[in-house]
């Protein structure tokens, strides 16, 4: 009965083009399983918004801003690396290219 009553919330949610059903959801969960305690029911609604929706939000934050970090951290290495290879140049390298030998 709940299975049914909770999949039935949720194409009336996403019927109604609101985000996540907020409000639609929640409505149809209370009008649907009336002889349960709303208190229990509400509690219950709370804890599944913020499992289904809020957890995964701030994991993938986290996830995002470390992957930022370590790209970051990454690029700044390539640059001082690029930087130092320009900065001083390789005398073997000019000194073959000064006397056109190829090494063959």
């Amino acid at each position: 009965m709940v299975a049914v009553i909770f999949v039935s919330a949720t194409l009336l949610g996403f019927a109604s083009h609101s985000p996540g059903g907020l409000g639609v959801f929640d409505a149809a969960m209370l009008v649907g399983l009336w002889q349960m305690d709303r208190e229990d029911l509400l509690a219950g609604m709370l804890l599944f918004r913020l499992l289904y929706y809020i957890a995964p939000f701030v994991i993938s934050v986290i996830l995002l801003t470390f992957r930022e970090v370590i790209l970051g951290a990454r690029n700044k290495r390539l640059r001082l690396a690029a930087q130092a290879l320009n900065a001083e140049p390789n005398r073997e390298a000019a000194f073959l290219r000064e006397r056109g030998d190829t090494g063959a």
